[in-house]
């Protein structure tokens, strides 16, 4: 169950690229290979009129956001009950994302660097940490129900 939602936000960032991002994106090739370039572009037409509704951020900024978020919870998860490799893991992630978010800004990494990115990945973060630290959030074990 766990993993299983730290899968949501992974999907949530694919489908704002799939929706809204131009098509000269390597994982349009990838659709072309799997024969599925007419579903997507028939998806893509659908979805067409709603991006003058939708903030840029939401767009360019919050799917890195959102699989920063889905990383972060799934290292979690895995290494839940072993504190120290938990910790490290983490910020071994953390550290790759914001890390390749700042070298865009020095010109170290390819890409434009953009403040928005930078601060939503670091509240995905701590949501993730804060949605993984409560003990009654994202709970396998069955809770009773009160009234």
């Amino acid at each position: 169950m766990k993993l299983g939602i730290s899968a949501i936000p992974l999907f949530l960032g694919g489908v704002i690229y799939i929706l809204y991002r131009e098509p000269n994106l390597v994982m349009f090739s990838w659709f072309s290979s799997l024969g599925l370039t007419d579903l997507i572009n028939g998806i893509r037409e659908l979805a067409g009129p709603s991006v003058r509704f939708i903030p840029e951020w939401v767009i360019f900024s919050l799917p890195n956001a959102l699989w920063v978020l889905s990383g972060t919870l799934i290292f979690s998860h895995i290494w839940e009950v072993r504190k120290k490799e938990k910790i490290f893991w983490i910020s071994i992630f953390v550290f790759l994302a914001v890390g390749s978010e700042i070298g865009q800004h020095f010109k170290l990494i390819a890409g434009s660097y953009d403040h928005a990115d930078l601060l939503l990945m670091l509240v995905a973060v701590a949501i993730a940490l804060k949605l993984t630290s409560n003990p009654n959030c994202l709970n396998d074990e069955e809770r009773p129900h009160t009234i």
